[in-house]
């Protein structure tokens, strides 16, 4: 599973699952449904292939700007003092 991203406003998180990763998915559903009072509940949605595509298709194009943060963020942590 690939966590993607958490809202703040609402405390939810994505996660993407392939086809290789879904009977670890079929597991955390259950074991979540089995979890008293837990408000909580695990949905799935299927994306399809020409939306993965498309958006696969754009972080292509981005890939070297992505690359360059990455780069950029790592020096600055490096720079920077601990703080913890």
């Amino acid at each position: 599973m690939y966590p993607v991203g958490i809202h703040s406003g609402n405390h939810r998180a994505i996660s993407l699952v392939g086809e290789v990763d879904r009977t670890m998915l079929r597991a955390v559903i259950k074991r979540s449904s089995r979890t008293e009072g837990a408000d909580d509940s695990i949905r799935h949605r299927l994306i399809p292939d020409d939306t993965v595509k498309s958006m696969h298709q754009r972080l292509e194009g981005i890939k070297d700007e992505i690359s360059e943060v990455l780069k950029e963020e790592k020096l600055e942590k490096e720079v920077r003092p601990n703080t913890l």
